[in-house]
């Protein structure tokens, strides 16, 4: 058990595959080793005639479970002639071990800037909302699940798919238990929080799952116009969420069309502002009344095509009817099936007219907005019917007096260790109390904040991994409500946020951790006294103007590395000693990679690392607290990206200064490491001049690997920049590339992380 979890929880892993290359299964060759997860491995393959290349998953565990879940997932996926999932071509055993091949996919980069995101969405809406009409949830939608088709995103991996309607896991009556202690089904962070309560599953946890998507692909800083639709789809009661995904769809599809209105409208204020003033003998041409400048702006599709995005149908306008038009209900018909493209060069296919979770179209998305009044998502299907309103104060005093009797019942509980019964008391108090907050303001603020921190004393003592960072917001949650209450200096709000802050604090020190302020961030962050690089990373990065990512300021040293890997290896060889014989090979074939450069100090960059080590270190940094709790989302920058960082509005292939200065050929010294000034080994970061954006070292200190394949061929990436020992002045520019395979190491190669 303890190695199953490992894997489950370390998966990808980029070496000790069970089947050598060359292995014949059914009518595929295996080519490469690509991943291993809790129950099963996935190769690249190449069918027998040569033409057609299969990702073949295979099982590595065949217990009764792992085989029904794998059924379920090859059924569905053969049923699924959708092209948001990936073409499905043929399933079979191998040896007594279930496998099924599937279109071979590239990873997707997540995206950041607005239009990009909103593609992503749209797509992963599409794909939930084909699994959603067949009755199914799929349950783990983040973005390791998610690869791309010419730059589409393709929703994979089923093996967590889910009935909608049916319970969670249970044994014996209680949530599922690993360990002695309760868990749920899912990746935590994404997962919806009745995934871990053993509530009933419903498309609402894939909506869930999709909001916190949005919000990691901004940093969890989302814009504006995007704030309100992460926040309602993300909401901790089901209820509150979007009802469907299509309505999500359409939220994001007209996220900006508040803002056009308004604007429309301080537009024609102005203009009958300006007409007014005219002279009284100045001929004015007719005008329109005031409101049929609005006529065309009645329906979401029609607003959209007012506002110059393209209408989502072709329908001719019809003679109006005596009724008033009305807002389109959310879809509830089953999407489309378009036909699979097939593999290779696939065929056109003729599409029907999008439905509102058809990808986005282009038009004004990046085009920045103004703040609207509203919090709510902008989508304007109709609200749901409020619920009764009390019929008195006295009714809502006693669902308040209701509430605080069962925060109270839930805390017995959990001292009983009791924890379905508080999962259920709490819950249904925070839906009392967030309920009496909307119809009556903030008087109910102090059972709102009681219910969640209490909430958050049940989700750490049910589940104490960190690595789920549900305990931690919410108990910030109610210490940012506590200290805004009026009373919070005195009697019994005093004393709950005394409370709270110690169980913040026990939450966080049980892990080693503990909140800092931070003076050039202005916010207080979680810290660790062993991961002080790790800690001092968000710091380190930097805003590029004018884009809508950031980067590290300096390569990453072998400081961040080792407190990186050796918290990785530090696990891995715990879970070795459970015995497989290849988990152990794989931990005797990573022997040394917590510091693997040959020139070894804490401020040197970390070099003769490959692409795969890099992966394996991006996938352990960001499971780790001072990064999760944040949202953060660490990843290799483009070589795109990485070249526009490193110009900084130079000209000339070589970057600018803060000063203004130009960097050239000759003057190369003043801002990299060469065969000149190196005396042939790395120096440490950070101590030439930086460019005009604050970044050091992009020129030559060491070459860096950026996300970016080499075109045509998967297993090269793109790096950028040159190294300690080049010579040639004009080998330094920031628009050369460079290529090397995924699995070489090299003693120049380094890199820096982006977010």
């Amino acid at each position: 058990m303890i190695t199953e979890e490992w894997l489950k929880r370390h998966a990808p892993i980029v070496s000790g595959a069970s089947l050598p290359d060359g292995t014949v299964v059914g009518r595929w060759r295996i080519a490469a080793f690509v991943a291993r997860g809790g129950t099963g491995e996935v190769y690249r393959a190449i069918d027998e005639a040569g033409n057609r290349v299969a990702a073949l998953k295979i099982l590595h565990r065949t217990d009764g479970a792992a085989r029904i879940r794998f059924g379920r997932e090859a059924s569905v996926l053969s049923g699924m002639h959708d092209r948001a999932f990936p073409a499905f071509f043929e399933s079979g055993e191998f040896e007594g071990r279930p496998w099924c091949a599937t279109e071979f996919l590239q990873p997707l980069d997540m995206p950041s800037s607005d239009s990009a995101v909103a593609r992503l969405v749209l797509g992963v809406c599409r794909a939930a909302g084909a699994l959603h009409a067949r009755g199914y949830v799929h349950r783990d939608i983040k973005p390791a699940n998610i690869m791309s088709r010419d730059g589409e995103p393709v929703l994979i991996d089923l093996g967590l798919l889910k009935k909608a309607g049916a319970p969670a896991v249970r044994v014996g009556g209680t949530v599922s238990v690993v360990d002695g202690r309760p868990v749920g089904v899912g990746t935590p962070g994404y997962a919806a929080p009745e995934q871990f309560l053993g509530g009933e599953i419903s498309p609402s946890a894939d909506i869930h799952a999709i909001g916190v998507l949005a919000s990691t692909c901004f940093g969890g800083r989302p814009p504006r116009g995007w704030r309100g639709i992460i926040r309602r789809a993300t909401s901790s009661l089901p209820s509150e969420r979007y009802p469907d995904v299509a309505s999500l769809a359409r939220a994001v599809r007209l996220r900006h069309l508040p803002t056009a209105l308004a604007l429309c409208a301080i537009a024609a204020a102005l203009a009958v502002i300006a007409i007014a003033a005219l002279p009284p003998k100045t001929k004015v041409p007719s005008l329109p009344e005031p409101e049929s400048v609005f006529h065309s702006v009645e329906t979401p599709e029609k607003a959209v095509a007012f506002f110059g995005e393209p209408e989502t149908t072709a329908e001719p306008e019809q003679e109006p009817v005596e009724e008033p038009v009305s807002l389109p209900e959310p879809l509830t018909e089953p999407m489309p099936e378009p036909v699979v493209e097939s593999i290779p060069q696939p065929e056109p296919v003729a599409e029907p007219t999008p439905e509102p979770i058809e990808e986005l179209e282009s038009g004004k998305a990046d085009e920045p907005v103004q703040e609207v009044a509203q919090a709510v998502a902008p989508a304007p299907e109709p609200a749901p019917a409020p619920e009764p309103e009390p019929a008195s104060v006295e009714a809502a005093e006693s669902e308040a007096a209701r509430a605080n009797s069962l925060v109270a019942e839930g805390i017995e509980a959990c001292s009983h260790e009791n924890f379905r019964l508080a999962g259920n008391s709490i819950w249904k108090a925070l839906e009392i109390s967030r309920d009496l907050v909307k119809r009556y303001g903030e008087k109910y603020s102090f059972i709102l904040a009681k219910s969640e921190v209490a909430y958050a004393e049940f989700h750490h003592l049910a589940n104490p991994d960190l690595g789920n960072m549900t305990p931690l917001a919410y108990v910030g949650a109610g210490i940012a409500l506590l200290e805004k209450l009026p009373g919070n200096d005195d009697g019994e709000a005093r004393a709950e946020l005394d409370r709270a802050i110690a169980l913040q604090k026990k939450m966080l020190s049980a892990k080693g951790l503990k909140l800092a302020y931070s003076e050039r961030l202005k916010e207080k962050r979680i810290v660790s006294p062993k991961r002080k690089a790790v800690a001092k990373l968000a710091e380190d990065m930097v805003q590029i103007p004018g884009k809508d990512y950031a980067i590290c300021r300096s390569e990453v040293t072998q400081a961040l590395w080792k407190e990186v890997m050796e918290d990785f290896m530090k696990d891995a060889r715990e879970a070795a000693r459970a015995d497989p014989e290849h988990l152990r090979n794989v931990v005797d074939g990573m022997r040394g990679i917590e510091n693997p450069s040959t020139s070894k100090g804490a401020d040197l960059p970390v070099t003769n690392v490959s692409i795969s080590d890099v992966q394996t270190f991006l996938g352990w940094l960001n499971k780790l607290p001072e990064v999760k709790f944040y949202g953060f989302e660490y990843r290799l920058p483009t070589a795109e990206e990485w070249e526009y960082a490193c110009l900084a509005g130079g000209t000339n292939g070589f970057c600018r200064l803060a000063d203004g200065a130009q960097v050239t050929a000759e003057s190369i010294g003043e801002v990299a490491w060469f065969a000149m000034n190196s005396k042939g080994k790395p120096h440490p970061v950070c101590t030439k001049k930086p460019n005009a954006f604050g970044l050091y070292d992009m020129h030559g200190n060491v070459a860096e690997f950026t996300s970016t394949q080499k075109p045509g061929d998967m297993f090269e990436y793109i790096w950028k920049g040159n190294a300690y020992d080049g010579n040639n002045p004009d080998d330094f520019r920031a628009d050369l590339v460079y290529s090397i395979p995924s699995s070489q190491k090299y003693n120049i190669c380094g890199f820096r992380i982006a977010r």
